[in-house]
C-alpha cells in the first residue's frame, strides 16, 4: 500500500466515523500529485476537528463496525513485516501468527482458602509488535533500572506536544501511572516506541483506541547493544471482556462414579459431545464452565468443571488419542478439570434452573446471567 492509498483509506475511515456519530466532516480536496507519505497537515486538521467534535459530544472511544475494522486491518504501513499485524478487539490473527496469540485466561488452579467470590473473566489480548524501548538512556536509567524486570506492565502515552516526532508515543511503568494520561508527567517515562515503529500506534491512539493497547517488558539486560538491553511487547486487548458461558448437565450414579474415578486418577475427565446438525448445538467452548448435578435424595451434589481442551487439542490429554481421532460420528472429545466441588445443596435451592434445558448426555444450552450469578453464590458464598 502506497502513501496515496493510505491517505484515501484514512479519509474513508474519517467519513464513516463522522456518519456514525453525526459529526460534520467536509474533506478537503487533495491536489497533491504522485505519491505521498499518507498524511499531511490538511489530513491532521481534519482528524483534529473530528476529535474536537467527539470530545464535545462526550465520546471518548469509538466502536468499530465491520467495514471500519476491515479498513483498519487493511491499513498496514510498510506491508512487508510481520510486526505490522493488527488484530483489533481480540480477533484471531491469520494462521501464520497463531503462535503469537496469548489468551490471558488459563487453566484454573485450586482456589485459595476463604475465597468469597468468583474471579471475573479476563480480557483477551493479541500480539501487535515486539520492539526496543527507544531513548531509555536519555531518561536517567540510574533512577529506574533497578525497578525493571521482565514481565513488568507498561503503559503507552501519546505525546502530541513532542516537537521532534509528530507520532511520539511514550513508554512508562504502570506503577508510575497516577491519574489519567492527559495530566501525565513526562519526566516519569522510561523511553518511547521507536520512531520507525510508532506511526500505526499513534494513528490508532489519535482515533480513540488508546485504551486498546497494553504492553510489558520482555527483555531487561545489564549489558549488550543499545537495542538489545531493553525491549517490550505491545498487545491489543479487547475493549469487551470475554464473556464466560456456563452450562449444566445431570449425572446418574454411574456417571458420577466415572467422573470421580477419572478426576482421582488423572485430575481431568473427558466426554464426547456433539451431534448433527452442528448449528443446532450450543456446546461449551474452551474456557467455559459446566456444572454437573448429581441428585442424592432431597439433596444434590454440584461439581463446577472448566473446559480445558476440545477436539484435536484434547488428544494430548487422552490415553488412546488415535482411537478418539478415528471415531466416525458427529462428536468431538472435550476435556474438563475440576474447579470446585462437590458441594451439597438442597434441591429446592436449584429451583431457578427449572426453566433451563438440562441434558443428561451433554450440555444443552448456555445459562442466563441470572442463573450464573446464583450458581456462583452457591459455590462461593455458602
Amino acid at each position: 500500500m502506497n502513501g496515496k492509498d493510505k491517505c484515501n483509506l484514512l479519509r474513508e475511515i474519517r467519513k464513516r466515523i463522522a456518519t456514525q456519530y453525526g459529526l460534520t466532516y467536509q474533506p478537503a480536496e487533495c491536489r497533491h500529485e504522485g505519491d505521498c507519505a499518507g498524511t499531511c497537515p490538511k489530513c491532521d486538521t481534519e482528524l483534529q476537528d473530528l476529535q474536537r467534535q467527539l470530545k464535545e459530544k462526550g465520546i471518548e472511544n469509538i466502536e468499530l463496525d465491520r467495514q471500519m475494522k476491515e479498513m483498519v486491518d487493511t491499513f498496514n504501513p510498510g506491508g512487508d513485516t510481520d510486526n505490522d499485524l493488527i488484530a483489533l478487539q481480540g480477533d484471531v490473527a491469520p494462521p501464520e501468527y497463531n503462535d503469537k496469540i496469548e489468551i490471558t485466561e488459563g487453566m484454573p488452579v485450586p482456589l485459595p482458602e476463604g475465597m468469597s467470590n468468583f474471579p471475573e473473566p479476563k480480557k483477551k489480548r493479541a500480539f501487535f509488535k515486539e520492539c526496543a524501548v527507544a531513548g531509555w538512556n536519555f531518561h536517567h536509567p540510574e533512577d529506574f533500572w533497578d525497578e525493571l524486570y521482565e514481565g513488568a506492565e507498561l503503559v503507552l502515552i501519546r505525546e502530541r506536544a513532542n516537537k521532534h516526532d509528530r507520532n511520539a508515543v511514550a513508554v512508562a511503568l504502570a506503577d508510575d501511572m497516577e491519574g489519567d494520561t492527559e495530566n501525565f508527567d513526562f519526566d516519569c517515562i522510561i523511553g518511547y516506541v521507536p520512531r520507525k515503529e510508532n506511526e500505526m500506534v499513534a494513528k490508532m491512539m489519535d482515533m480513540g483506541w488508546g485504551d486498546a493497547f497494553t504492553a510489558e517488558l520482555t527483555t531487561v539486560k545489564d549489558n549488550g547493544t543499545y537495542d538489545e538491553r531493553l525491549r517490550m511487547t505491545i498487545y491489543i486487548k479487547s475493549k469487551i471482556e470475554s464473556t464466560e458461558s456456563w452450562y449444566v448437565q445431570k449425572m446418574d450414579n454411574s456417571s458420577c462414579q466415572n467422573l470421580l474415578e477419572f478426576l482421582y486418577q488423572d485430575g481431568i475427565t473427558h466426554f464426547r459431545w456433539g451431534g448433527f446438525p452442528p448449528w443446532e448445538r450450543d456446546l461449551p467452548r474452551k474456557g467455559d464452565k459446566v456444572v454437573f448435578i448429581h441428585q442424592c435424595g432431597a439433596d444434590a451434589e454440584l461439581y463446577l468443571m472448566h473446559t480445558i481442551a476440545i477436539g484435536e487439542d484434547a488428544m494430548l490429554f487422552l490415553e488412546n488419542p488415535e482411537e478418539e481421532l478415528n471415531m466416525v460420528d458427529d462428536c468431538a472429545p472435550y476435556v474438563l478439570t475440576l474447579v470446585k466441588g462437590p458441594i451439597i445443596v438442597d434441591l429446592q435451592e436449584l429451583n431457578f434452573l427449572s426453566n433451563c434445558k438440562i441434558g443428561s448426555c451433554q450440555p444443552e444450552e448456555k445459562l442466563s446471567e441470572d442463573c450464573i450469578a446464583k450458581l456462583k453464590d452457591l459455590f462461593f458464598k455458602k
